[in-house]
C-alpha cells in the first residue's frame, strides 16, 4: 500500500490494476510461502468454506475477505496525503533486480523495480536520475549478481535541487483568514442560537411539570386533610410522608434525547462544512491557516 501514497514524477497516481492488487495482497500475507495449515487426513475433515479457503490460499489467490481488507487499507493510505499533506513522488528509476521468476527453479530471468527514490516537490525538484536495468538488457539477462553486479541490486541513484514552498500574499491571506474566521463565527452562532433554544425548552417543560407537580399536590393534600379530619374524629394520628424524588418523565427523557441528536446533528454538519471548505483549500492556503493556528478539523 506504499503505492497508494505515491505520485509519479510527472504527478500521475500510481493507479494499480486488479491484478496488481492480488499480486501485492497475496505478497502481503505470504501465501504460498508456506505449506497449508492442515494436512491431508485433517483437511477431509475440515468446513466446506475452510477447505476452500486453504485451498485458495495454497494456490497463491488471496479470498474475497482479504481483498476487501486490503482494499481498505489501500483507501486509508491513499487518503493519508491530503490529510497530513505530504504529497510524495516516486523518481522514474526502473527495475533494479533480476532473478528466476518466483518459484522458479530456471530461467529466463526477469527484473523487478524493488528500490525506489521518494521524495516531496514543495521542497524538492528532480534534476537528473540514473537509469538502472533498462539501460542492461544484458544484465537482466544474466540476472543479479553477475559478473558485472556484485550486489543482487542495482543502486538507485538521482540529484535533487531545493526549492522554496510557495506563500500568500498579505492581501490573499488576509482575505483567506477573513473567510475562515467568519464561517468559525458564524458556526459558533449557530450553535449557541441552538443551546438557547434547546434550554428554553428544558425550561419551559421544567415549568410545565412543577405547575402540575404543584396542583396534584394541593389536590393530593386536599384529600389528606379529609382523611386526617376523619382519623382526628377516630382519634387516630398518622405521620405525613415525604415526596419523593423520581427520575425524570418521559416527556423530559424524550426531550433530552432530542436534545442530543439535534447538537449531533448541528455538529455533523458543521464538521461536513468545514471539511469542504478544506477541500477546496490547497497547500498554501493550509499552511497560511496552520500558521495562524486555526482548526478546521
Amino acid at each position: 500500500c506504499v503505492a497508494a501514497m505515491v505520485r509519479d514524477a510527472d504527478g500521475s497516481p500510481l493507479a494499480p490494476s486488479e491484478a496488481d492488487m492480488e499480486r501485492e495482497c497475496a505478497n502481503a500475507r505470504r501465501l504460498g510461502a508456506t505449506e497449508p495449515s492442515v494436512d491431508s487426513d485433517d483437511e477431509a475433515e475440515a468446513s466446506g468454506a475452510h477447505a476452500k479457503a486453504e485451498a485458495e490460499a495454497t494456490r497463491n489467490c488471496p479470498t474475497a475477505a482479504m481483498m476487501a481488507e486490503w482494499r481498505e487499507l489501500y483507501e486509508i493510505a491513499e487518503a493519508a496525503p491530503a490529510r497530513l499533506r505530504i504529497e510524495l513522488r516516486r523518481v522514474p528509476t526502473g527495475a533494479t533486480r533480476a532473478a528466476f521468476e518466483h518459484g522458479a527453479s530456471e530461467g529466463p530471468c526477469v527484473a523487478w523495480r524493488l528500490d525506489h527514490l521518494l521524495y516531496t516537490p514543495r521542497g524538492l525538484t528532480l534534476a537528473s536520475y540514473a537509469r538502472a536495468l533498462e539501460a542492461c538488457p544484458e544484465l537482466v539477462a544474466a540476472g543479479t549478481p553477475n559478473a558485472h553486479c556484485p550486489s543482487d541490486h542495482l543502486p538507485v541513484v538521482a540529484s535533487f535541487a531545493p526549492c522554496a514552498p510557495e506563500a500568500l500574499g498579505e492581501a490573499a491571506r488576509a482575505e483567506l483568514l477573513r473567510r475562515v474566521t467568519s464561517l468559525i463565527d458564524e458556526q459558533a452562532r449557530e450553535r449557541a442560537v441552538l443551546a438557547a433554544k434547546l434550554a428554553e425548552e428544558v425550561s419551559a417543560l421544567e415549568a410545565a411539570e412543577r405547575h402540575a407537580a404543584v396542583a396534584e399536590a394541593e389536590a393530593g393534600a386536599a384529600a389528606v386533610a379529609n382523611v386526617g379530619a376523619n382519623d382526628k374524629a377516630a382519634g387516630k394520628k398518622k405521620k405525613g410522608a415525604k415526596p419523593k424524588a423520581g427520575p425524570p418523565s418521559a416527556e423530559m427523557q424524550a426531550l433530552l434525547r432530542s436534545r442530543r441528536e439535534r447538537e449531533r446533528a448541528l455538529r455533523a454538519a458543521q464538521q461536513a462544512h468545514r471539511e469542504e471548505l478544506r477541500r477546496t483549500l490547497d497547500d498554501v492556503e493550509l499552511d497560511a491557516i496552520e500558521e495562524a493556528a486555526i482548526d478546521l478539523s
